[in-house]
């Protein structure tokens, strides 16, 4: 797993696509989020929060403050990605289907 995150940061970060968002409180990270800034769409990605601080909702908060962040840069979509956690349709997130189509040539 740690491989993977390595590598997908790394390779993300050379397109240019990584971002990170911290949320302080007096000069400690209290939380965090990793998105990906692609074609004017934010894509929240992972975060985590200190749970010494779950009182504050930080978690939620900092995702809060980076949809605030993406209005403020003119992104045209905030995308929460695959999963049907309750903090994305209580952030007005909407579930948008996927599909797997399989196309064979013969």
């Amino acid at each position: 797993m740690g491989r993977y995150f390595k590598t997908l940061i790394l390779n993300t970060a050379d397109a240019g696509l990584t971002r990170f968002g911290l949320l302080e409180l007096e000069g400690k990270t209290i939380a965090a989020v990793l998105y990906f800034d692609y074609d004017n769409c934010i894509y929240l990605y992972n975060s985590g929060y200190d749970s010494d601080y779950h009182n504050l909702s930080a978690g939620l908060l900092s995702k809060i403050l980076t949809i605030k962040h993406s209005v403020e840069q003119g992104k045209k979509t905030f995308d929460f990605l695959k999963g049907e956690e309750v903090y994305k349709s209580r952030l007005g997130g909407t579930a948008t289907p996927i599909y797997k189509v399989n196309l064979a040539i013969s």
